[in-house]
């Protein structure tokens, strides 16, 4: 399964992909066509913030909004961490690990205690959907509050739910207009978002079957 997914800094077209212990870098090309660029590798023997935070997987990254930085998310725990553009060094932001309720209590007071998987609207750079379980939400960013929801996914996203998915393991932008992928155990699924309602682009199919640079998940 696909844990999270990340854009690698200064390359367009670039991926971090998390899967488990491990992740690689894979590139997308204009037509969905994949590749594999490094690794498989241990997530904590490339990543100085997992190895700081005495982790070796991820529940869910996602990007900040606006930002050059991201959250990792563990159980009830979480931190926020960059990655320098110019050597792709990560290092901590803001003193390291911290639980979820201690900076994130809206979430936590709506069922929110982990997290599954995070995207920012492409329309509000305020805006971050969350995924826990069965159900979604809009959080405000700077007001540090839950403006929608919970609600099933399907209620914000259509799509997914024709795609046959009630939970998400991982979503993310691809460089190519407002095509998302969606992944979900085996299988992944391709949608059209631009912060609106969504639409299915490519119905469910089996990762190791259509993502050469994914065969080692």
């Amino acid at each position: 399964m696909v844990t999270a997914v990340i854009p690698k800094p200064g390359q367009d077209r670039q991926f971090y992909v998390f899967s488990g212990i491990k992740y690689a870098t894979i590139e997308l090309g204009r037509n969905f066509d994949d590749k594999l660029i490094a690794g498989p590798s241990f997530v904590r023997e490339k990543w100085s913030t997992f190895k700081e935070a005495n982790w070796g997987s991820a529940d869910a990254v996602v990007q900040v909004p606006g930002r050059n930085s991201f959250y990792v998310f563990v159980g009830g725990h979480y931190f926020r961490a960059t990655i320098n553009s110019d050597n792709l060094k990560d290092s901590m932001l803001y003193n390291g690990v911290k639980t979820i309720e201690s900076e994130w209590k809206p979430l936590v007071d709506v069922g929110f205690d982990t997290v599954d998987a995070g995207i920012p609207d492409p329309s509000n750079d305020d805006i971050l959907f969350f995924f826990r379980g069965t159900k979604s939400l809009k959080y405000s960013y700077k007001e540090g509050k839950v403006v929608a929801g919970p609600k099933p996914i399907s209620s914000y996203w259509p799509a997914i739910g024709e795609a046959g998915f009630d939970s998400i393991d991982a979503i993310f932008k691809t460089p190519n207009d407002d095509s998302y992928h969606v992944f979900k155990g085996d299988q992944y699924a391709r949608i059209s978002w631009n912060g609106g309602w969504d639409t299915l682009e490519v119905n469910r199919k089996i990762i190791r079957e259509n993502w050469p640079s994914l065969s080692w998940i």
